[in-house]
């Protein structure tokens, strides 16, 4: 007995089909949102070492970030993150493609 297509095998590759196109589109708008995150966070990294570079600075001086090591070790650590940041970006961009 030879299996021929009916409507409804019709209608499962056409349900297969469409939720494949739902996925990859699902995928590509989750890849879009990971970029546009790790940019964002890099730009907040940098945003943030700048405020405490502000603090630590001569002009205000803020004794509790410019003098002792916690100023310093927060500086280091932001450092780190970005560093960890931006490769976790490259890495995203080689996977993705781009």
């Amino acid at each position: 007995m030879t299996h021929t297509r009916t409507d409804d095998d019709l209608t499962q590759q056409e349900l297969r089909a469409a939720a494949d196109a739902e996925r990859d589109q699902d995928i590509e708008a989750n890849r879009e949102q990971l970029l546009a995150k790790l940019g964002a966070t890099q730009t907040a990294l940098a945003q943030t070492r700048w405020h405490l570079a502000q603090l630590r600075g001569n002009e205000l001086y803020d004794t509790d970030f410019a003098e002792g090591p916690d100023g310093q070790d927060i500086d280091q650590l932001l450092d780190d993150a970005r560093r960890l940041i931006q490769g976790a970006a490259g890495i995203a961009l080689r996977v993705i493609g781009r």
